[in-house]
């Protein structure tokens, strides 16, 4: 019978070892690549965590801007257009506003008389102050809630920037007093913080304890014809400004579509 050679020690680490060490190399490798793969997934989730973070942040701050925005844009675009049209009336001669507002003055109407007359040739001017008196409350809301309406530092002021120059052109020594502007606001908001209707403040307004804090209000528009066309036109002018402003900022609350 033939004797099967025997491997030495030597020869044996030689067979084996490149084994071993292949085996452990891919052991090693495996654990690598496992590292990076793990890795990569982590920065993958982290990234995809940050955008959805950022998206409701966004749709959070679109939100808020609606909220304090949308209202004062459509409050001004309604004033900017009456005062258009009283602009309109007073080139032609027109005296309604004059009449009117005189009229409501002296409280010639009463009773059962001054709800008809407002809705007759009252309502022009009760719909003035009515719009006069909303631009102010959203305006007084902006001014003292700023910082919750989420623009950048630079919109902030550029917003308070014209909001100053409608509040600038609206007073002056026959206007309606800046200090008072504020107060105006207030008048129609309510308990719980929502605004009169109109016919809430045709109500409120002609009530005797609330008719007398109208009265700069009456007389700014009664003599309106007594003012000059700049003066008339920088009114115009200066709520066009915040309107071209407010529907900038709108749009850019708008989240986007996929």
């Amino acid at each position: 019978m033939l004797q099967q050679p025997t491997m030495n020690m030597d020869e044996l680490i030689k067979l084996i070892l490149p084994a071993v060490i292949g085996g452990f190399m891919g052991i090693i490798g495996g654990i690598i690549s496992s590292i990076f793969a793990t890795r990569s997934k982590m920065k993958e989730i982290a990234e995809t965590f940050s955008l959805e973070q950022r998206a409701k942040e966004n749709e959070a701050k679109a939100k808020v801007r609606i909220q304090y925005l949308n209202p004062l844009q459509i409050a001004t675009i309604d004033f900017h257009g009456r005062l258009c049209d009283i602009q309109s009336r007073l080139n032609r001669g027109d005296k309604l506003l004059r009449n009117t507002m005189q009229e409501l003055k002296e409280r010639t109407h009463q009773a059962d008389r001054y709800v008809q007359w407002v809705n007759d040739f009252g309502h022009y001017a009760l719909s003035t102050l009515y719009l006069t008196n909303l631009y102010l409350a959203h305006v007084s809301k902006i001014r003292s809630e700023l910082p919750f309406v989420e623009l950048s530092s630079g919109e902030d002021q550029a917003l308070l920037d014209h909001l100053s120059r409608v509040r600038c052109a609206l007073g002056g020594e026959f206007g309606i007093w800046e200090n008072l502007q504020d107060s105006f606001g207030s008048y129609i908001q309510k308990g719980d913080g929502s605004l009169m209707n109109f016919k809430e403040f045709c109500s409120f307004i002609y009530d005797d304890s609330s008719f007398p804090w109208f009265f700069r209000l009456v007389d700014f528009y009664r003599d309106m014809d007594l003012k000059t066309p700049s003066q008339l036109q920088e009114m115009i002018d200066s709520l066009r400004a915040l309107i071209t402003f407010l529907s900038d900022k709108s749009k850019q609350a708008l989240p986007e579509r996929e």
